[in-house]
């Protein structure tokens, strides 16, 4: 071998495999020349390419370029596809390895492909291959690494960034739809709107739980169950369980379900889902969805999330038409004291009294005065 370097002085390099050594010979069309002996390592087998396959952790593949005939594989290669030393070298890659076209293995690669395993299951792998020469024959090195692990987890993270992305953008759409509310009234429909047209159900209601009297009232009902609405839900049915627990419930069966005492509420749905209301302090209502379709894990994630949103969104506007009913009744209070305070005829403050009260609290039957 000659190396011809910067100062075009031309080395000639001898290699001479002893049985101890390795004799590197460097001369120089100078007249310079250094020979050295490079010692083997103790217990070097004799058939170096034999040992680096057979002890090489990595699996390992000779297989011919042209037929693609097995030569020769090592012990980590015939784990890899599940077969004995002595099945392995007598298959052709194609029998291992699926791919649409036949591959031209005349220069290095480096790729990735589906392997079948013995007993059928399909794997990722990473090759990386050389051509050789194999005892005379036009081979190819190839050296393996099974990557079906890694591109699993690869997978699974994007799955789960593509799905949290999703769900983000689908709760900053209902956050959005609700801003435009003014008051709790107004966010009933938009949060059924807003269900129906995600997901595509065809029934949607909100029943929420009056804590003073244990009343469930169905608020508001829409598509299929539009005729839910100002009706009474039963108080030892799914409703009132799921509210207790805080747990969602879902059949995919309903015509079979014995819990769904009430059939002719489902509208023939196959699926229904009845979730919570939920928010820090307590469960005050829940959310049903129905279906023709069984619910994916990842849809029943997303209106999960879904009513927690709602639950919150409707607390907040309840404290806040509660603390303007709150207000109001103390400026009426305080009206009513100053006027009061102005007359001096008592003939005309009982009756003012009395008409007073009847405006502040407007569901009371009558208001009696006595002196």
């Amino acid at each position: 071998m000659n190396l011809i370097p910067k100062n075009n002085h031309v080395f000639s390099i001898t290699l001479y495999n002893s049985k101890d050594a390795i004799i590197v010979s460097v001369k120089q069309n100078t007249g310079y020349f250094k020979q050295r002996a490079l010692m083997k390592p103790k217990g070097l087998k004799p058939n170096t390419f034999a040992n680096y396959v057979s002890e090489n952790p990595l699996p390992v593949l000779v297989f011919d370029q042209e037929s693609e005939e097995i030569l020769e594989v090592n012990e980590a290669a015939c784990k890899l596809f599940g077969f004995s030393p002595a099945e392995l070298p007598k298959l052709q890659l194609s029998d291992l390895i699926d791919r649409q076209h036949k591959h031209q293995w005349g220069a290095p690669q480096t790729g990735q492909c589906l392997h079948r395993k013995n007993d059928g299951r399909v794997s990722e792998i990473e090759y990386s291959t050389n051509p050789i020469n194999y005892k005379g024959r036009s081979a190819v090195l190839s050296i393996l690494r099974d990557i079906t692990t890694t591109r699993t987890t690869e997978r699974t993270l994007y799955e789960t960034s593509q799905r949290r992305t999703q769900e983000l953008e689908l709760l900053g759409r209902v956050n959005a739809a609700l801003r435009t509310a003014k008051n709790r009234q107004e966010m009933l429909p938009i949060i059924l709107d807003q269900i129906i047209s995600i997901f595509g159900v065809r029934g949607a209601a909100i029943i929420t739980s009056n804590l003073e009297d244990d009343d469930l009232e169905i608020e508001l009902g829409y598509g299929s169950w539009d005729f839910w609405t100002g009706r009474r839900a039963l108080k030892d049915g799914i409703t009132k369980k799921v509210i207790k627990s805080g747990q969602s419930y879902i059949s995919e069966n309903t015509r079979n379900d014995p819990n769904l005492s009430q059939q002719d509420l489902i509208a023939n749905l196959s699926s229904v889902l009845c979730l919570p209301l939920e928010t820090d302090q307590q469960v005050v209502g829940v959310l049903w969805v129905g279906k023709d379709q069984p619910f994916s894990e990842f849809q029943q994630h997303l209106l999960a999330a879904i009513a927690n949103t709602a639950a919150n969104a409707l607390q907040r506007s309840k404290m806040h038409e509660h603390t303007q009913k709150h207000a109001h009744q103390v400026a009426t209070v305080n009206e009513i004291g100053r006027t009061l305070a102005q007359m001096q005829a008592t003939e005309k403050m009982f009756p003012h009294l009395a008409r007073s009260i009847c405006v502040l609290i407007p569901d009371i039957w009558g208001v009696i005065v006595y002196q």
